[in-house]
């Protein structure tokens, strides 16, 4: 089934952040999100805390463009103490604000006026339905409306773009945003059938992205067999 979602290269900043440790990723349903391109550097900077207890939200996806060691120690430390469960992931530029834009979320920084004194979680934060975080690659699956009008505003600006580099990555951007994310559901009649079937299918998955990425050398013996062919017209 295809969903209204948005794939990012990016990853958990710790492997802390894992709650799937067999398969070395982070999974959460119906959690909040939060985007900040103004850095997260001190005690300060955090305070929107108070906000989330106040409103018993106590799951939350913080996607920054920087953010000091010492911060990132004191968000771990809160995960692994079981106080509420974190996940923070690295993003920087126009891929942070495609991010809040997928999700819903109000960009924190200085282009939006929104800063860390005057964030509403009621009005600031985002929402995915589902998001899967790996080292290196993250899926927000999210029905957010901002999504279909900041694609639509990225095609404009393309349309009104005279460089044609700067085009071509603006329409990039706008097609990842409407492209949407594939949901594969998997049956079966016990827990045990499931887990093989969603096994085979993830590897099949990641066999097919491999292919695109890297290319697929042809399997039998054929490539022997083209080697072989070779040196024997040597």
């Amino acid at each position: 089934k295809i969903v209204q979602g948005y794939e990012a290269h990016v990853g958990f900043m710790s492997q802390y952040f894992r709650n799937d440790q067999e398969k070395a990723r982070a999974v959460y349903d119906d959690i909040a999100i939060l985007c900040t391109a103004t850095k997260l550097g001190t005690i300060q900077d955090v305070k929107f805390f108070e906000q989330l207890a106040a409103n018993n939200i106590n799951e939350l996806v913080i996607v920054a463009e920087e953010i000091e060691p010492s911060i990132l120690g004191m968000f771990v430390a809160t995960k692994l103490q079981g106080k509420m469960n974190l996940l923070v992931i690295k993003a920087q530029g126009p891929l942070l604000e495609d991010i809040a834009n997928a999700t819903g979320a109000s960009l924190i920084g200085d282009n939006t006026g929104i800063t860390f004194q005057n964030f509403d979680v009621k009005k600031h934060l985002g929402k995915a339905q589902r998001v899967v975080c790996e080292e290196k690659k993250t899926v927000f699956i999210s029905n957010a409306k901002s999504a279909k009008f900041h694609a639509e505003r990225l095609e404009a600006w393309a349309d009104g773009n005279p460089n044609q580099m700067e085009q071509k990555k603006l329409r990039e951007r706008a097609t990842k945003l409407k492209g949407g994310v594939a949901v594969i559901r998997i049956g079966a009649h016990t827990d045990a059938e499931r887990n093989y079937l969603k096994d085979k299918a993830e590897d099949t998955v990641h066999s097919v992205q491999s292919a695109l990425e890297e290319g697929v050398v042809e399997g039998g013996g054929i490539s022997l067999y083209r080697v072989a062919q070779s040196l024997q017209q040597r």
